[in-house]
């Protein structure tokens, strides 16, 4: 919905990027960690066409302990590297539940604390 709006009403060029479960489909019931005697079967979060992130202008979040493949969370990184804006709302400061794969002078970064401020 925000995407529309800002597409429709302010001329923003938008692309929605969503987790989505084994058969493709968005799925927000998604479990964030594996229940107890069943962390074999816990399957990753997996958001496709992150690549996206490399020609954005802007990023908005909205998510909450994703647990993502070392691939998009690289991804997602360099977008911070690259200094551009980020925009997170609601539960954005615990967006990842496991840790960044992400340094700066050597240092473990943390996404609330160190990148949001929060």
């Amino acid at each position: 919905m925000l995407a529309k709006i800002l597409s429709k009403h302010h001329g923003f060029d938008c692309t929605v990027l969503s987790g989505i479960n084994e058969k493709g489909e968005v799925d927000p019931t998604m479990p964030v960690h594996a229940k107890k005697g069943e962390e074999a079967q816990f399957k990753e979060h997996n958001i496709p066409d992150l690549e996206h992130l490399a020609s954005t202008d802007i990023l908005i979040l909205v998510g909450c302990m994703l647990t993502l493949p070392d691939d998009q969370l690289e991804q997602i990184v360099s977008y911070f590297d690259s200094g551009k804006p980020i925009i997170a709302l609601r539960t954005a400061n615990h967006d990842f539940r496991s840790k960044l794969p992400y340094k700066r002078d050597g240092k473990m970064v943390h996404f609330g604390k160190d990148i949001l401020a929060g």
